[in-house]
């Protein structure tokens, strides 16, 4: 009963969000307690809807209706999404929780993506400790390791 539940709860989400059928869509995860993800998950946000309003819409989770509960918002607007975009701080210290931790929540979001078959993106701030995203990423999934290897020794994206 409790997996009929949640799963209703994540349609009722899918079918809140009322998208156009025909434009593309790009999902920006940024964390809440990582202000530089934010601003830039704002300013990315900001220049597709300026450039591409008619074409691609931009999903994200940080504001939603009182009841909706996160990770239902969160995995509908993953499975919406043509393209997962995640932002990677330089410094996840003030990312409440385990210390070793800090970066699981990205390892968790792109592994969905990738399990969906979406092209994941990452955005990493200059100065990342990318030794400890790695880390965070190989102890932090349930996918075999070929499909946790970036595609080059740079694959871990751009820079912010």
């Amino acid at each position: 009963m409790r997996r009929f539940v949640q799963f209703a709860r994540f349609v009722a989400t899918l079918k809140r969000e009322g998208l156009t059928p025909t434009a593309g869509r790009i999902f920006i995860s940024s964390h809440h307690d990582a202000p530089v993800t934010e601003v830039l998950g704002a300013q990315i946000s900001h220049y597709i809807k300026s450039r591409y309003a008619d074409r691609v819409e931009v999903l994200s989770v940080r504001e939603r209706d009182a009841g909706v509960r996160f990770r239902n918002a969160l995995t509908a607007s993953i499975w919406l999404s043509d393209t997962v975009s995640e932002i990677v701080p330089r410094n996840g210290e003030f990312i409440r929780g385990e210390a070793d931790k800090v970066y699981l929540w990205i390892a968790r979001e792109a592994e969905y993506g990738i399990l969906l078959g979406k092209r994941v993106i990452y955005l990493v701030e200059k100065g990342g400790n990318e030794e400890r995203v790695r880390a965070n990423f190989m102890r932090g999934t349930r996918m075999p390791l070929s499909l946790r290897r970036p595609a080059s020794p740079t694959g871990w994206g751009g820079s912010s």
